[in-house]
């Protein structure tokens, strides 16, 4: 069993919670998007200073829908994780030279000569994207006239040209920059415009009698040159999706929605059910990954003993006294 409880920004740990005798809290009071947690006996523990003489606890929230409450932790069974807010990082890759100034380590590798008809193609696919989204690879293309030229920055440059294609398009999830060796254009950037966003970049063929001029470009990317290893490659940024962000947490949220009722089915691309999303579109989160295996079930083989998981997660800025983070922080310290 999973299960996800989600915050809400500046509500206080165990805020608006009635009642006050062990085992007797109306947890209906509990104001919505605050976390309690009680002890085996039906004891609220302290956000500021705990303790516990059960061996059991667990966990409510209060949501729109009204509270739910996770399973009854065995303290001799639990483990915990908790991971701060990580910023994502944007990808950023390249065709030809991976940086102004380093010509001669990788290369666009053009042909001698420009010949009016041929192509200068390349394929950018959003990796974050379905296999069977017909969005997810878009192939972006430049046809070679007469006065183009591959050498220079200027507006007749090819690669000028090839770069100001990519950036019109306005739903490309990259952006290019042309780069050049002090005098010629010798290389294309790609940052990806959403940072955490994975992609890949692939050159289109020669085909049908007509010559793609970026055929046998390298493509570079950090720790890597045309798909494989290559340490010296360096300049190049790695995708990082960070961890704690609104679009990480909604993923998880997805995956977790099970005891809500989301059997993940598809219809087409989309799912039959989902959750109404408690995260903040704008949020970052702090996570705590609650862990406990059932100790009781296969005495002989822990690992037929199934995992119980509740996460928490609770807006990264509340850390004041009395804040969720703040409470958490202290109460899991003793359990």
């Amino acid at each position: 069993m999973k299960d996800l409880f989600i915050t809400k920004s500046t509500v206080d740990y165990a805020a608006g919670l009635t009642g006050g005798t062990s085992g007797t809290w109306d947890l209906a009071s509990l104001t919505e998007g605050a976390i309690a947690i009680f002890d085996g006996d039906g004891l609220l523990l302290d956000g500021i200073s705990p303790s516990i003489t059960t061996n059991k606890f667990s966990i409510a929230l209060a949501t729109a829908e009204g509270f739910k409450q996770s399973i009854l932790f065995d303290r001799d069974n639990f483990t915990y994780q908790k991971l701060a807010y990580v910023a994502p990082v944007a990808a950023v890759k390249f065709i030809g030279s991976d940086t102004a100034g380093s010509a001669g380590s990788y290369s666009l590798n053009l042909p001698t000569s420009l010949v009016a008809g041929d192509v200068l193609g390349v394929t950018i696919t959003d990796v974050t994207k379905r296999f069977d989204d017909l969005s997810r690879m878009k192939t972006y293309t430049y046809t070679v006239v007469t006065g183009d030229i591959k050498t220079g920055t200027g507006a007749s440059n090819i690669i000028t040209k090839l770069v100001a294609v990519i950036n019109a398009d306005p739903n490309c999830i990259v952006t290019a920059l042309a780069l050049t060796d002090g005098t010629n254009n010798d290389g294309i950037k790609f940052t990806a415009n959403t940072a955490g966003n994975e992609f890949m970049i692939g050159k289109t063929k020669s085909m049908g009698g007509v010559t793609n001029i970026l055929e046998n470009a390298d493509i570079v990317e950090y720790g890597r040159v045309n798909n494989e290893l290559d340490a010296a490659s360096v300049l190049g940024t790695q995708n990082n999706p960070g961890q704690g962000t609104a679009a990480w947490l909604t993923a998880l949220e997805t995956e977790m929605s099970v005891r809500d009722g989301n059997t993940n089915s598809l219809n087409s691309n989309s799912l039959y059910w989902k959750v109404t999303s408690k995260v903040a579109s704008a949020g970052t989160y702090t996570t705590y990954f609650l862990t406990m295996i059932q100790a009781d079930d296969d005495v002989m083989i822990r690992e037929n003993n199934p995992m119980l998981q509740v996460v928490i997660a609770c807006p990264s800025g509340d850390t004041a006294s009395g804040e969720s983070i703040f409470a958490l922080d202290n109460i899991l310290a003793v359990l």
